[in-house]
């Protein structure tokens, strides 16, 4: 599971790229494609009519195999993730999610 997504863009069924943004030194970052093509399982959002602003996701939930969990956990450990939205046929450029 992962967390802070937009419940906007991220819902279940889409696939998505698992970026990894990370301090290199203190005047840069990087930013490294952790995982490709990955399924969105589940999104975690609370309805509420009288929100104004779409709530932020608390975690989203992934298929991937142990390998992927296991780099997954590690990558977390290092920095920020965050879902690159992949684009389907006829829609928009994807959009990148902090998580």
């Amino acid at each position: 599971m992962m967390s802070k997504a937009s419940p906007a863009s991220c819902f279940p069924a889409t696939t998505s790229d698992v970026v990894l943004t990370r301090q290199q030194d203190k005047t840069g970052a990087a930013a490294d494609v952790v995982l490709q093509n990955v399924r969105v399982l589940a999104v975690d959002q609370t309805a509420d009519e009288r929100l104004e602003k779409p709530s932020i996701v608390k975690a989203v939930t992934l298929e991937v195999e142990v390998a992927s969990a296991q780099k997954l956990a590690l990558a977390a450990t290092v920095g920020t993730l965050s879902l690159a939205l992949r684009k389907r046929a006829g829609h928009p450029v994807p959009i990148a999610l902090n998580i």
